[in-house]
């Protein structure tokens, strides 16, 4: 994001500081009064994400709050719940899901999240799901083994998957079933919409917990209740989950509710690398610009992972030891006007999820002027 853009958020909400990292010798303040993000707590802001009547536009009210709630998904429950009714207000209750072992390369983490919508004084309220998925944590050693699993797997008729991704699906999908199950075909307060969202590792699980709700075979009810009541499926910074087959096997309103944002020259979305195969994005892909996030072109795979990795770092090192003015132009300068760039010229710094927050609060702001 340009400079531009940066001072745009600064002037209409003040300066902006990463809530996941405490202030050097503070702890970190969660449920203060003065939260990091502004609140969202108007019952008709909450009405916008009950969607479009063609359930299949690109929310920016929606985008904003999805990318705080995968952000937040790195927290700890306790944290997370806090934080939940700091952004949301108290009409919204959660689930935990999570499942973790070390030799089986499983570490899944997710919440189901519901809001109490009011929509018309007097009437009963509406309730919004919303499925995220916990991404890689920089400290774990197994998530970053996960993510570098790239040998595929069978995924019945929709070709091949990455394995890494897929076992932490089947282990956690059961759970995520039951409860879908009983919030979305309940009697009394059943979910009317449901979102599914994540950032980096989580974006790629959310999109294949997607598809496998989508295609359920297993219960037919559960799958008619899912496609009738999926609004999106928005992903932050994740890397690509299948192959061609699948791809192209997918019902095309999935493939319409599908929203992939790309922050910059984030590497994890270019990944893996095409010296492993040939793993392909669905969906429609937005890019982070100075005005929020635009409609643009898919990325593609970066060739090797060794080097994507190596020129991912170099420009994460040079914004950490030096003067940072002129090192985003130079790179933006690049990548437009030489495009094959790019294929290589990637950053890791791109990749934190206080990037994707910052584009997609900006799409929530009226036009400059």
């Amino acid at each position: 994001m340009s400079k531009k853009g940066r001072r745009r958020v600064k002037a209409e909400h003040g300066d902006f500081q990463d809530p996941t990292v405490p202030v050097k010798g503070q702890h970190p303040q969660v449920g203060t009064t003065t939260p990091p993000f502004p609140e969202v707590t108007a019952s008709a802001e909450f009405a916008q994400l009950l969607g479009p009547t063609d359930e299949s536009e690109h929310l920016a009210r929606a985008t904003y709050i999805l990318a705080q709630l995968s952000a937040w998904a790195y927290a700890e429950r306790a944290d997370f719940d806090r934080v939940l009714v700091q952004i949301l207000g108290n009409a919204v209750r959660s689930h935990s899901f999570s499942l973790t072992n070390d030799a089986l390369l499983v570490n899944a983490h997710a919440y189901l999240v519901v809001i109490d919508v009011t929509v018309e004084e007097g009437k009963p309220p509406k309730h919004i799901g919303i499925l995220v998925f916990r991404g890689t944590s920089w400290g774990s050693a197994l998530d970053w083994v996960i993510d570098a699993s790239v040998e595929t797997t069978q995924f019945g008729d929709y070709g091949h998957v990455h394995s890494g991704f897929m076992r932490n699906v089947w282990r956690l999908g059961s759970t995520i079933r039951e409860t879908l199950r009983n919030e979305l075909l309940k009697t009394k307060s059943p979910i009317d919409v449901l979102y599914v969202t994540g950032h980096s590792l989580g974006g790629a699980i959310a999109a294949l917990t997607t598809v496998m709700l989508w295609a359920d075979r297993g219960d037919e009810e559960l799958r008619r209740a899912f496609q009738g009541k999926f609004r999106g499926l928005y992903t932050f910074g994740a890397p690509a989950v299948g192959d061609a087959t699948m791809v192209n096997a997918l019902s095309p309103k999935l493939v319409a509710r599908t929203y992939m944002h790309v922050y910059e020259n984030d590497i994890v979305p270019r990944m893996p690398p095409l010296s492993t195969g040939n793993f392909q994005h669905f969906g429609t892909t937005y890019h982070s610009t100075a005005e929020g996030w635009v409609r643009g072109e898919t990325v593609r795979q970066a060739y090797t992972g060794i080097l994507a990795n190596l020129l991912g770092v170099f420009p994460f090192a040079l914004r950490l030891f030096t003067a940072t003015r002129w090192v985003n132009p130079a790179l933006s300068f690049v990548t437009e006007y030489i495009p094959f760039t790019r294929w290589f010229v990637l950053s890791w710094a791109d990749h934190s999820p206080i990037n994707y927050l910052r584009c997609s609060q900006i799409s929530t702001l009226p036009p400059a002027g």
